[in-house]
């Protein structure tokens, strides 16, 4: 199974029919979305889906600085139930 991590802003406009097609996936444990924007969150039924953890951002929660892993997104890895894990940037 994968843990699927994915950091939203909200901006990219077929985003939920994208998590639509990463949640019908057998091989997916879960998925994590990192919300960069509590304020943009779309309200939709797929975003209640039970494979759907949301972690909503005070702020920007970046990936990383030059090229070097962010300490706060290795504490994320920390959290996910599966054993294999996909981070989708």
């Amino acid at each position: 199974m994968l843990s699927v991590i994915i950091p939203t802003m909200w901006k990219y406009a077929p985003f939920l029919d994208y998590l639509e097609g990463v949640l019908e996936q057998n091989s997916v444990g879960e998925v994590i979305i990192i919300n960069n924007n509590v304020y943009a969150t779309p309200d939709s039924e797929v975003l209640a889906h039970e494979k759907i953890r949301m972690h909503n951002c005070k702020k920007i929660f970046l990936l990383h600085q030059h090229g070097i892993l962010e300490p706060k997104w290795l504490v994320m890895i920390n959290f996910v139930f599966c054993q294999m894990i996909l981070m989708l940037i």
